[in-house]
């Protein structure tokens, strides 16, 4: 053990240059691969929250009236949601309140814990999902107190940085783009659940969607389609939603993975240079110790005390530079990835790479005796 606390503390004292240098390499390439891996599920996990769609054939768009589309054919289901504001007993603030039609309820998002709320009431009482920053637990029952008397059942919590599908974008860049993040200035929690708890015929939803049956011809989908597009504002079918987000999420992984993998590769490459310059410079000192009993596990303890060394120290500018990315970035918007296990498992296999190296150093040194490798030195 003291031998390889004295050959640590000399890998440390004559290489503090290039100790610095190898903090940074670790930091910058600790950031730059928790940042692209972050932005590629959480683009993946987007497109997945609308899979129970992906199949089927319906045109979203906006429509000013209904009543020009009267004459659509083979139309399974008009899917909306609808966006309003409710005031519940015993609290001081509005809950906004997110509305689900029937069809779009298999249209999940990551909960932190509980379960979805289903379309069936149990005693008249639907159920609901709330954000976690309404301090309302699994189980409890809102209700306004007053008519109409709303009464709902909460069986899940979201995250209070959450996303939820609304039925509110013009979808322009594909499917994700009628996934709406809850911002920093939205203050009033959110509430998701079904539709049926109001009555919604007084209710204004310019955007929906179209759900055809799915035996409808084609020449009845090209009536519909041809009648929606003259008496809407934006149109676009969930073909092409799904394949434009696709598109983009394919483009970024093209961009990003060769990225990764070059950084990566790159990263590990530096690590072993930089270690092993450290570890030839501390060459005189191996020797001494080497003459005086030290082994193979006293280098190896060396060598890794110190790459965990200056890897510990590497996280602290990590922790602040991916802490002001995230908050200037996906915290705002907010994010499906899990930026936690992202930001954590980085480091986590970072370190892991700098063991092995530690390993391949001293393995050199044991192929060749240490007082033979370095001829020349004085014992």
């Amino acid at each position: 053990m003291k031998i390889s606390a004295f050959l640590g503390k000399q890998l440390f004292a004559k290489n503090i240059k290039y100790s610095v240098s190898l903090v940074l390499v670790l930091a910058i390439l600790m950031l730059a691969i928790s940042f692209l891996v972050i932005s590629t599920v959480n683009l993946n996990d987007e497109i997945k929250t609308f899979s129970p769609l992906n199949g089927k054939t319906g045109i979203y768009c906006s429509v000013a009236n209904d009543s020009n589309l009267s004459n659509l054919k083979n139309v399974k289901s008009i899917e909306k949601t609808y966006n309003t504001n409710i005031f519940f007993s015993g609290h001081n603030f509005n809950f906004k309140t997110i509305l689900f039609t029937e069809g779009l309820k298999d249209l999940r998002v990551p909960l932190v814990e509980g379960k979805w709320f289903s379309y069936t009431p149990t005693d008249g009482i639907y159920e609901a999902v709330i954000t976690k920053d309404a301090n309302v637990k699994i189980g409890e029952v809102l209700a306004t107190g007053r008519e109409p008397n709303i009464k709902i059942k909460i069986v899940g919590i979201l995250p209070t940085k959450t996303a939820y599908p609304c039925l509110s974008g013009f979808g322009t860049n594909g499917i994700s783009d009628i996934l709406q993040y809850r911002a920093d200035y939205e203050k009033d929690p959110v509430i998701l659940c079904p539709s049926l708890i109001v009555d919604t015929s007084d209710f204004y939803s310019q955007f929906r969607l179209y759900i055809f049956s799915d035996d409808i011809s084609e020449a009845d989908y090209a009536y519909n389609a041809n009648l929606i597009k003259q008496n809407s504002g934006f149109y676009k079918t969930l073909d092409e939603m799904f394949e434009e987000s696709y598109e983009n999420r394919n483009s970024n992984l093209t961009l990003y993975i060769p990225i990764i993998v070059t950084l990566f590769i790159m990263g590990i490459f530096t690590m072993y240079a930089v270690t092993g310059i450290s570890f030839d410079n501390c060459r005189r000192e191996s020797a001494v110790a080497y003459s005086v009993g030290a082994n193979f596990k006293h280098q190896l303890g060396a060598y890794i005390s110190f790459t965990t060394g200056i890897f510990l120290i590497s996280i602290i500018p990590y922790s602040v530079a991916i802490y002001l990315i995230i908050k200037s970035m996906f915290t705002e918007r907010g994010t499906f990835a899990n930026i936690p296990l992202i930001t954590a498992l980085t480091p986590v296999v970072t370190l892991q790479v700098l063991i092995a190296i530690s390993l391949l150093m001293t393995l050199r040194f044991k192929r060749a005796p240490i007082i033979s490798y370095f001829k020349g030195e004085k014992q």
